[in-house]
């Protein structure tokens, strides 16, 4: 099977709804379960170097790897190391703080309700 098309396999299709319903977990899903998901998450990271969907798709343990950073590459916008390393920090570890805390914001404070849980 050709490199191409093996990217957009399953595991890819997967990354991209799982990341999807991170970033509208807020609602969908009580502030709890995302908490419980960002734990998850977190520990994930932690435990196996990396994201194990990535370490999957690219069969690779390097934790410098990303799914972000090799789609982001394939644009051909050139980043610079440094501001490379600072976007993919955002979006690994502080965007899902940001998402969660929004949950909090809309759920308790603004007294919404998740759609699903």
């Amino acid at each position: 099977m050709k490199k191409g098309i093996n990217e957009l396999g399953f595991i890819f299709w997967e990354h991209i709804i799982l990341i999807i319903l991170g970033y509208l977990s807020p609602f969908f899903f009580n502030w709890k379960i995302i908490l419980l998901g960002l734990v998850i998450y977190y520990a994930q990271r932690k435990l196996f170097n990396g994201c194990i969907l990535t370490q999957k798709q690219f069969k690779s343990k390097n934790p410098k790897l990303s799914f972000w950073m090799h789609y982001l590459a394939k644009t051909g916008i050139k980043f610079k190391k440094r501001i490379l390393k600072c976007i993919l920090f955002i979006l690994d570890w502080i965007a899902p703080l940001i998402i969660f805390l929004f949950s909090l914001i809309w759920q308790i404070l603004l007294k919404e309700k998740p759609l699903i849980f």
